[in-house]
């Protein structure tokens, strides 16, 4: 199982709040019960510097019978309200309030996250915010859009949200009579989509000449025509001097599958990292070297540390126990860029 302070280690690491140290330090020491718990703890941290600088507010449609002009004069809807025999006009106007659609989310996670399993001094923490939400609506989690575009204005917002989307995207459960609970782990999709985000961060925080990247790879065609062909991307891919590394990173509860009577590693994702390696080396300059690993999150499987050499180039598989301490985690992260690329990270 996960320890839920490897979660944290890894939005640190995501979303570039680190100190100057390696590792993140204010939660990091912190002990949770669970997934839902680690949540509202890092949302109560944002939420204490979110307020400090200030809610942000928006121009929000408004809609109401005045008794004077204000914006635009909706006169079909005065004359069904029957307002102007009142002296009242339906007028529709912005106001300038907290309303808006990141604070609804907020206010939304905020209102799910009280329903959660977590400890008293933990909800009353949470509670603390919600009259700095008192203008804002909750919403249906399930209608949020999450495609958000950010501004210089609202960018502070860019870790509450995906805490929010990961409390609403991965701890809430629809229940067979259509009711919804809080789960008090989150589900795989959650973490395979964190998982990915934290290793390539990882990366390029500690190995900067590696430069760190996903990376769409071309197709190595003969005659040029490839339009119904599958956009092929990696999660990361890592260059250093003559030396390329492309890391697939999957996130499942079992790495591998019995056939048998024997553990055979799953043939689909073999299949997937040689087929990007080969397309990739074809592409590569002369001389250097392209290798291909299957960086598993290990779960309830063994740990792995495999390597073949397939048609002239290196495909490896490993793991990485995320119920470990997260030291162990950093030094098989370290000790990939060693072995594959000859990079070894400073003491």
């Amino acid at each position: 199982m996960i320890r839920p302070a490897n979660i944290y280690y890894m939005l640190a690491y995501a979303f570039r709040v680190l100190d100057e140290q390696d590792e993140p330090r204010p939660l990091g020491s912190e002990r949770f019960e669970n997934a839902a718990d680690l949540c509202a703890a890092i949302l109560a941290e944002g939420l204490k510097k979110q307020v400090r600088q200030g809610i942000r507010k928006g121009y929000v449609p408004q809609a109401a019978p005045l008794a004077a002009l204000r914006g635009r004069l909706d006169f079909t809807a005065s004359l069904k309200a029957g307002d102007m025999f009142a002296r009242r006009l339906v007028c529709a106007y912005d106001e300038f309030l907290p309303d808006i659609r990141l604070n609804r989310i907020l206010k939304t996670t905020l209102v799910w996250l009280m329903k959660a399993p977590l400890p008293r001094e933990r909800k009353a923490g949470l509670a603390a915010f919600l009259p700095y939400f008192r203008e804002v609506r909750a919403i249906d989690p399930h209608a949020i859009d999450w495609r958000i575009q950010y501004d210089r204005n609202t960018r502070s917002y860019r870790l509450l949200m995906y805490i929010c989307a990961l409390v609403l995207k991965g701890l809430l459960q629809r229940r067979e009579d259509g009711s919804v609970t809080v789960r008090e782990y989150l589900d795989g999709q959650a973490m395979h989509e964190l998982y990915e985000r934290f290793v390539r961060a990882y990366y390029r925080r500690h190995f900067p000449e590696a430069d760190a990247r996903k990376s769409c790879i071309a197709w190595a065609l003969d005659d040029g025509c490839g339009a119904m062909l599958p956009q092929m991307e990696t999660d990361v891919q890592l260059t250093y001097r003559d030396k390329i590394l492309l890391i697939d990173t999957k996130y499942y509860e079992n790495d591998r599958l019995e056939r048998y009577g024997t553990e055979k590693l799953r043939s689909q994702h073999l299949y997937q990292i040689f087929c990007y390696v080969k397309n990739k080396a074809r592409d590569a300059g002369a001389g250097q070297e392209v290798a291909g690993l299957l960086l598993y999150a290990l779960t309830d499987g063994g740990a792995l540390s495999q390597s073949y050499h397939m048609s002239g180039n290196r495909i490896g598989v490993r793991t990485l126990d995320l119920g470990a301490e997260f030291s162990g985690i950093r030094e098989g992260l370290d000790a990939i860029a060693r072995d594959f690329l000859g990079y070894g990270r400073p003491a």
